[in-house]
C-alpha cells in the first residue's frame, strides 16, 4: 500500500491559502464598502444639481441632520425625501460593514444580541392627564375635554364636514370665529392634519410652578388716556402701563383663583437692545428658570402689537356688557429651521386654536386670529410655549387690563383638573 508522506511545507501551504483567502475577503468588503459610497456621492450630486439655489443645503449638513433633513421636504428647498430614503439606509449599511470589518480583523467573532424578555415590572400610576379634542362643523369649531379614566383616546378630531382646511403662503383661513394668517410659512399648512391628534394637558405637579410668563419686548407700552394715543411714546418701563402689567394680572388670577402656580418674570430684556437681540435675552432667562423649575409645562411670551392710524396710535377695541376689551393674536412659530428646532409646534397651535374657541365663547369678537410663523421665537424652550399679543400700541390700559382677566380665566380652566 502506498503511503502518502507529508513534511512541513505541506503546512506551510495550508496557512499560506488561509492567509490569502483572509485577504481576498477583506478585499470585497472594502471594494464594496467603496462602491456603495460612490453610489451615494452620484445620488447627491444629481440631488443637489436638481434643487433649487434656494434650498441648497451641504452634504455635511445632510449627513449630520439625516432625520432633520428628513421631514424638511418643502417643494424643493430642502433635499427630497428620496435622496433621505436611498442615502440614510446606504450609510447605515456602511457602518455596520465597517464595524464587521473591524471585527473581523481584530479576530473576534461579532455577537448577535438576542431580544430582551419584557419586562413584567408593574408600571407607576399614570399621570394625570386630561385631553381636548376637537370638532369640525359647516361653520364652526367645537371643543370637548375628556379626563384620562373616560375614554381612551386614539384621535384628536371628529370631522362633519368636506372643506379643504389648508392655510397655504400669504393667505388666511376663516372657518367660523378661527382665522389662520400665514404670511411667512411658505409651505401649505393644513389645520385637518394638525388636529388629528388630541391636545394633552397633563395635571400641574403640586407645589411645583406649571406656567411661566415673561416679556422678551417687556417696555412695550399702551396709553392711559385718550391724548396718549397721539404721543410718540411707544415704550415705557412702568411696569402699570406696559406689557408687565397684563402679565401680573394673568399671574394673579392662575395663583388666586385657579390654585395653579405660576411664575411672572420681568426682567427687561429690550431697553437699549435691537429686538432682535431681546430674543436671545429672553432666551437665557427662560432656558435659567425652566432649569432651576423642570415643572414648568408651558411658557407664555406676552407682547402688544403696534400699528398708527394716521397720525393716532391703532387701538380696535370689542365691546360686550358695556366693557371694552383690546383684542388678542396669538403667534405660532414652526418647526422649518434645523438650527433652531420646534417639535412641539402642532400642539402649541392648539392650545392657540383652543383658547380663541374659549375667548370668543366669553367675548365674540375678542380674538383676532393665529398667525403662523417660520421662527419659533423661543415658544420652544418648553412642552407647550405661546406668544400672546394683547392689543396694540393705541390700546387703553384699562382695556389692556379687561382682556388680560378674560385670558387668565381660560388658561386657569384649561389648566386646572377637575376629577
Amino acid at each position: 500500500m502506498n503511503r502518502r508522506i507529508y513534511d512541513n511545507s505541506h503546512l506551510y501551504l495550508i496557512e499560506y491559502n488561509k492567509v490569502q483567502k483572509t485577504k481576498r475577503i477583506q478585499k470585497y468588503m472594502l471594494l464594496f464598502i467603496i462602491i456603495e459610497i460612490l453610489v451615494i456621492s452620484v445620488l447627491v450630486v444629481c440631488a443637489l444639481v436638481a434643487v433649487d439655489n434656494k434650498g441648497k443645503i451641504g452634504l455635511k449638513e445632510l449627513l449630520e441632520n439625516m432625520d432633520e433633513a428628513k421631514h424638511h421636504n418643502y417643494n424643493g428647498s430642502y433635499l427630497s425625501n428620496r435622496i433621505y430614503g436611498v442615502a440614510s439606509p446606504l450609510i447605515k449599511r456602511i457602518h455596520t460593514h465597517e464595524k464587521l470589518v473591524d471585527l473581523y480583523l481584530n479576530g473576534i467573532s461579532p455577537i448577535v444580541t438576542k431580544p430582551q424578555k419584557p419586562d413584567t415590572t408593574p408600571m407607576p400610576a399614570e399621570e394625570k392627564i386630561k385631553y381636548y379634542l376637537f370638532s369640525l362643523h359647516d361653520n364652526s369649531c367645537k371643543y370637548s375635554v375628556y379626563y384620562d379614566t373616560e375614554i381612551t383616546v386614539e384621535s384628536g378630531i371628529k370631522d362633519d364636514i368636506e372643506k379643504e382646511l389648508v392655510v397655504g403662503y400669504k393667505s388666511e383661513l376663516r372657518h367660523g370665529s378661527l382665522k389662520v394668517v400665514n404670511d411667512y410659512v411658505r409651505d401649505p399648512i393644513n389645520i385637518r392634519d394638525i388636529l388629528q391628534a388630541p391636545l394633552v394637558i397633563k395635571k400641574p405637579e403640586e407645589g411645583k410652578p406649571s406656567i411661566l410668563i415673561f416679556h422678551t419686548h417687556t417696555s412695550e407700552g399702551y396709553c392711559l388716556t385718550e391724548e396718549d394715543k397721539y404721543s410718540d411714546e411707544n415704550t415705557t418701563t412702568d411696569t402699570e402701563l406696559n406689557v408687565v402689567k397684563a402679565g401680573s394680572i394673568i399671574e394673579k388670577i392662575l395663583n388666586e383663583k385657579y390654585n395653579i402656580n405660576t411664575l411672572h418674570d420681568k426682567t427687561v430684556h429690550d431697553q437699549g437692545y435691537n429686538h432682535n437681540i431681546a430674543y436671545d435675552l429672553s432666551k437665557q432667562t427662560v432656558e435659567s428658570i425652566t432649569k432651576e423649575h423642570d415643572s414648568i409645562q408651558l411658557i407664555i411670551d406676552i407682547h402688544r402689537d403696534g400699528a398708527f392710524d394716521g397720525s393716532k396710535k391703532y387701538g380696535p377695541t370689542v365691546t360686550f356688557n358695556d366693557k371694552k376689551y383690546a383684542q388678542v393674536m396669538f403667534v405660532v412659530g414652526c418647526d422649518y429651521d434645523v438650527n433652531n428646532p420646534n417639535p412641539n409646534w402642532r400642539d402649541n397651535f392648539k392650545l392657540a386654536m383652543l383658547m380663541l374657541e374659549m375667548l370668543e365663547e366669553k367675548v365674540p369678537g375678542i380674538t383676532r386670529g393665529i398667525s403662523m410663523r417660520r421662527d419659533p421665537y423661543n415658544t420652544n424652550l418648553a412642552d407647550r410655549g405661546i406668544l400672546i399679543e394683547i392689543g396694540f400700541n393705541g390700546n387703553l390700559i384699562s382695556e389692556v387690563i379687561n382682556t388680560s382677566e378674560i385670558v387668565a380665566e381660560v388658561l386657569g380652566e384649561i389648566y386646572s383638573y377637575e376629577e
